[in-house]
């Protein structure tokens, strides 16, 4: 009797250290809960530098269009003043700032929109990295 009681206590002593081995094994393994907040430093580093070409780009887009449209008005201008007639330069000079007011807002609008998407773009990208919080905002963006 005394040495079934044995047996069975050293089996039992077995299966719970084989237990107790396997549970520890399987706890190592699995996905703790707050592996999902492990930021990938990679992935930002990634999306930051997407967003920044991004907005640099659309602000050469930007300082080109403008240089442009003030290289038209400047044009047209100095050809209006050559108009002798007052009312036709008048109406000559109104013409060319009413187009550089133009083209100067529509280009403005478009490095706007471009700017917007770009930030979006970053807060979609930062969130796949796991990045919920990046301390960042286009406060400073808004105000070019």
């Amino acid at each position: 009797m005394l040495k079934k009681l044995t047996s069975t206590i050293i089996f039992l002593s077995f299966l719970t250290t084989v237990g107790i081995v396997s549970l520890s094994q399987a706890a190592e393994t699995s996905t703790p809960k707050n592996s999902r907040k492990v930021v990938d430093i990679v992935c930002v580093q990634t999306a930051v530098e997407k967003r920044e070409n991004a907005v640099a780009t659309a602000w050469s887009s930007l300082n080109s269009s403008v240089t442009a449209a003030m290289t038209a008005r400047k044009e047209a201008l100095k050809t209006a003043w050559a108009i002798t007639d007052a009312n036709q330069r008048r109406t000559a000079i109104k013409t060319a700032w009413t187009n550089f007011k133009t083209a100067d807002k529509t280009a403005r609008t478009a490095f706007r929109k471009a700017q917007k998407a770009a930030w979006a773009q970053f807060k979609t990208d930062a969130k796949a990295c796991r990045a919920t919080a990046t301390y960042e905002t286009e406060g400073q963006d808004i105000q070019l």
